[in-house]
């Protein structure tokens, strides 16, 4: 588990759920960032942790332990037999880097920590042949010379043996044979090390060169022993012996060098392009260097705009038949090298590079939010300009979509078939379809006195949970957009600041909102205020409610938290001792008990027409028949109801108090409708107040729309049966920190603390389940949590805990009334994999289109936009036509003058020739 940071709440008080990170989008740009691990698993740095991805869907993906005392991971390595990593990181609290190993068969579980005096930072690490030793390089704190430390991992922490070279290497590899002789690489300088009684002696390479002017970039060791070095000069330079026995220019810029096995050699060139060559000896073959065949990075394999599409790390698999390669600003690929080698990839190439992660933001997200009914997500930047729509599970890139503008906010429907986006110059709204948007409609805001206008600089969008409404802050407004015909339906206006963030109940009936000072919710039906909270001392930035919208947890910044109950709250209380909820009946004699207070929706609203209708239909013919006045009756309900649910407006009161005949519940349904849900008998002076809770000041300090809340119901009557229960808070810190607090928390220190991300946290989601965390960083990397119970773990392990919690109090090392500290991190992982599966199942035999794509495709739709196309094309093949033509004209008509103006000159040159020469004549 992620290292908890402060105090545990008290053991009377259900732990904070416990956020296992199980999906980590987004790529360090470090020494080693990629390792390609047995059945197509390739292992990558990603901020503080490593995490793996695979070809095969069935494979779950795994994150490391994220350790709140690492800070970062500088550099990567691979056991030869894959099953050990080696990462280089960088710790918090002055203890110094250290060589952290980690068990790929364990789920990345992090097994022995190595040390070593007077580095300051590692940035190189590698195995040995046999894979007994480690050798690690770094520089020192004045960064004038680099320290190298040598490891026998396996009987002890401390360094075996250790050197010092001048500059700052890049990196240091060990012989494949013999550990003994290291090389290590400077820009300017490449030494070859070999250890002796003393200590390591430097032996001098014969012919080895670099120009002035270039830098060596890489070097790498052949199966049979010799060492390859490359410069930025296009050099490829052959050692043997410690003597330069070839020399060889290519035609690109190098990269980087992956040695391959029977002394094959993989080179990456500029531009994308990858070379495999065959490295021969003098009296093996005629020639030396062999270019075997030559791969190129598939187009689109880049984020950027640069079109540079060049690999800049790549790993070999154990077999040797596989390279995972990272593109520049693009995604990992898996590429089958011995497939390329033969006679049948020669011309196509399309099926040699398999994406194994898809391309990261190359800026900050700025905003994350997941589909709550189907397993996607979707991710925007404002830096990059792109907005993403990702399948989680299993992963996958759906679409990317570059905007004309800087994008400011996005939100996916529920059911993942509509996007809206908003822009600095408009907001528009969606359809998925796979691999592109269709662009439906924009949205046109319409102020009090004006005419409708599109709308410009909205700070954030939200659908509401049922995915008929659009909410859209514009400033100090908030605009109500239908999404049946894309129209506004209301305008809420209340705040006296911009208003930072909005929150949706789970029946998007209500919704809240927050600005500076100021606190409201708003009805969706009758789209007034129903209650307030305004303190103008508290900059509030963030809100989240419960599902039933009975309280809201507001977030006021460095303030901390505060609590909020509303009037809903009372409602659901009042309506556990009387006669049941709205829509259901009078209570039911069965073991179930009363049901929870819901204000009816609009598909509500159709259901139970349609059960008084059959209720009316049955009891007319038990009188004899039904008559027309009766069935009159019926209609206009059921059109009352349908207009409701296609027109979205307000629902006339006696239209719900016919939907109800007990007259308590329409009575209560009319207190819901006009005051938040008011109880009967409360006090109407306090009707439109919230009431504070309590006000934890120092709990947490989440950013601006950083906080949200996770809540799950008892299910262990259905469900995936876990019968888990559990209401919490998430607020993001600072240096990509979070901290969890059960609702309500009995004092500020009641929290755990995650260090879920390497740098500051900029997006914050949770899905509607409760059990999973979306979140978001500066750097383009997005995580996908699972959450799982403060006793994970089952019966046996939460009586070794509390057993273990009795015996540290017995020894005092753990204060009195304090659970024990988490389980083991495989534990967790195990836990969170199981949950994962009953989440989302990989099983896709129920419903293959969840794969193949995000919505049905309306053919018409597709018809026409292709016609469109075509016609649009022929216009512009056309008129291009036509410009070539008059251009081609306009050509030979200055051709011809200057044709016609060459032969005047020809003529007159020619006539004073003649002229000349019979001048010439008569003079002689």
């Amino acid at each position: 588990m992620p290292d908890p940071v402060g105090d545990f709440p008290a053991v009377d008080v259900p732990s904070p759920p416990q956020l296992v990170p199980v999906l980590s989008v987004g790529i360090s740009d470090v020494p080693g960032s990629v390792a390609a691990l047995p059945g197509d698993v390739v292992a990558y740095v990603s901020g503080h942790t490593v995490a793996t991805c695979s070809l095969d869907t069935s494979v779950r993906p795994v994150v490391s332990e994220p350790c709140a005392s690492v800070r970062s991971i500088t550099a990567m390595a691979a056991s030869h037999s894959r099953e050990w990593i080696a990462v280089a990181e960088t710790t918090a609290g002055g203890s110094g880097p250290q060589i952290t190993l980690l068990h790929v068969a364990k789920g990345m579980e992090r097994c022995a920590v190595l040390t070593g005096p007077g580095v300051s930072k590692y940035t190189s690490v590698s195995f040995s042949g046999d894979d007994k030793h480690i050798v690690a390089i770094g520089y020192d704190e004045d960064q004038t010379c680099s320290l190298f430390h040598e490891w026998e991992w396996a009987a002890g922490a401390k360094p075996v043996a250790s050197g010092q070279v001048p500059g700052l290497v890049r990196k240091v590899t060990p012989h494949p044979r013999f550990h003994t002789n290291l090389v290590t690489q400077h820009p300017e300088q490449l030494l070859l090390l070999r250890k002796g009684s003393s200590g390591y002696k430097t032996i001098e390479i014969a012919g080895l060169k670099c120009p002035s002017g270039s830098a060596f970039v890489d070097h790498a060791w052949l199966s049979d022993g010799r060492l390859v070095v490359a410069t930025s000069d296009r050099l490829l330079q052959v050692v043997d012996n410690a003597e330069v026995t070839e020399t060889h220019t290519l035609g690109r810029t190098i990269n980087c060098l992956l040695a391959l096995h029977d002394n094959l050699l993989l080179v990456s060139l500029a531009k994308g392009h990858l070379a495999v060559y065959r490295c021969g000896k003098k009296e093996t073959t005629t020639t030396r260097l062999e270019m075997l065949t030559v791969l190129t990075v598939p187009d689109g394999g880049a984020n950027t705009g640069s079109g540079d599409h060049s690999v800049t790390h790549m790993s070999v698999s154990v077999c040797g038949n596989k390279v995972a390669c990272k593109v520049k600003g693009g995604p990992v690929y898996v590429v089958n090298v011995k497939l390329a080698l033969s006679h049948f990839a020669k011309d196509d190439q399309g099926d040699l590079w398999q994406e194994a992660l898809p391309a990261m933001h190359s800026g900050a997200i700025t905003g994350i939010c997941p589909a709550v009914k189907r397993n996607f997500v979707v991710t925007l930047s404002s830096d990059d300009l792109t907005v993403r729509v990702w399948q989680y599970s299993p992963l996958r890139l759906v679409l990317t979509h570059f905007c004309h503008h800087v994008p400011t906010a996005a939100a996916i429907d529920p059911w993942a078939r509509s996007l809206v986006i908003a822009y600095v110059d408009s907001c528009r709204c969606y359809s998925i379809v796979e691999g592109m948007l269709l662009e439906v409609a924009p949205l046109m805001l319409q102020l009090p006195g004006s005419v409708p206008q599109e709308l410009t600089k909205a700070s954030l969008v939200r659908y509401n949970p049922t995915g008929h409404l659009i909410a859209a802050v514009a400033g100090r407004d908030i605009a109500i957009f239908s999404t049946l015909h894309h129209r506004q339906l209301a305008l809420l206006r209340a705040h006296f600041t911009a208003v930072a963030d909005i929150t949706w109940s789970d029946d998007g009936l209500y919704l809240a909102s927050a600005s500076e000072g100021e606190v409201y919710t708003w009805h969706m039906e009758t789209f007034t205020k129903v209650q307030a909270n305004t303190v103008k001392a508290l900059p509030n930035s963030s809100v989240a409610c419960t599902k039933d919208f009975g309280q809201l947890a507001v977030g006021v910044g460095t303030q901390g938290v505060r609590l909020l109950d509303t009037k809903r709250a009372g409602t659901r209380a009042a309506m556990a001792v009387t006669k049941g909820a709205p829509g259901q009946g009078p209570p039911s004699s069965s073991a179930s008990g009363p049901q929870p207070f819901r204000v009816p929706g609009k598909a509500s609203a159709v259901a139970v027409v349609a059960q008084k209708d059959a209720a009316a239909a049955a009891a007319a013919a038990a009188a004899g028949g039904a008559g027309p006045k009766d069935e009159a009756a019926s209609a206009k309900r059921k059109a009352e109801a349908m207009g409701m649910l296609k027109g979205f407006i307000a629902v006339n009161h006696a239209v719900a108090r016919n939907l109800y005949a007990d007259g308590e519940a329409a009575a209560l349904y009319s207190g819901a409708a006009g005051s938040g849900g008011g109880a009967p008998g409360s006090d109407p002076k306090d009707a439109s107040e919230l009431f504070v809770r309590s006000h934890y000041n120092s709990i947490m300090a989440p950013a601006p729309g950083c906080l949200v809340l996770l809540e799950t119901e008892d299910d262990s009557g259905g469900g995936d049966g876990s019968g888990e229960q559990w209401l919490a808070a998430v607020g993001t810190q600072g240096m990509g920190r979070a901290r969890v607090a059960t609702l309500p928390p009995q004092s500020n220190e009641a929290f755990q603390e995650y260090a879920l991300h390497q740098t500051e946290i900029s997006a914050l989601a949770a899905h509607s389940s409760g059990r999973l965390l979306f979140s978001g960083d500066i750097s383009g990397c997005w995580r996908l949590h699972i959450v799982l119970p403060g006793d994970v773990g089952g019966p046996g392990v939460s009586a070794a805990r509390a057993a273990a919690a009795a015996a540290m109090e017995a020894e005092g090392s753990l204060p009195h009334g304090r659970p024990p500290p988490p389980p083991a991190y495989s534990v967790l992982i195990t836990a969170a994999a199981l949950r994962l599966h009953s989440l989302m199942p990989l099983d896709l035999s129920d419903n293959p289109l969840d794969v193949v794509m995000v919505r049905g495709v309306d053919m018409a739709m597709l018809k026409e936009a292709a016609r469109e196309l075509k016609d649009k094309l022929a216009k512009a093949a056309t008129q291009t036509e036509y410009k070539l033509y008059e251009r081609e004209q306009e050509v030979r008509r200055v051709l011809e003058g200057e044709l016609t103006s060459w032969r005047e000159s020809s003529e007159s040159a020619r006539t004073e020739l003649l002229h000349t020469k019979d001048a010439l004549e008569r003079n002689k």
